[in-house]
């Protein structure tokens, strides 16, 4: 009964340090996702023609290392000449979106 019990609790332990380790790595991933080119409206991609940003789309990649796809692309009020466009991850569904600057769509 009694290996029984520490089988339990060390079972418990590795799930709990692999959850911390795994909001660790995500909160670290934020943090340097909103610095990049692109990944804010400060600092969009700029782009020559419209079809151009499937290309970044299919650059990107989630955290979880999923492929992205585009659910959804609106204009910024604050920011009129910058385009966001809504991106989806296919293995964890998270939300992510790219910012593009469209003072040079054709």
């Amino acid at each position: 009964m009694e290996v029984l019990g520490i089988v339990v609790i060390a079972s418990v332990l590795i799930v709990g340090y692999r959850a911390w380790n795994k909001r660790r790595a995500y909160q670290g991933y934020l943090a340097k996702r909103e610095d990049l080119e692109g990944h804010s409206p400060k600092e969009p991609w700029t782009i020559l023609q419209h079809k151009d940003m499937e290309i970044y789309v299919k650059r990107e990649r989630c955290h979880c290392g999923g492929k992205v796809y585009s659910r959804a692309e609106y204009p910024l009020e604050d920011y009129p000449h910058v385009r966001v466009l809504v991106c989806e991850c296919v293995r964890c569904e998270e939300v992510i979106r790219l910012y593009f600057q469209r003072e040079y769509l054709q």
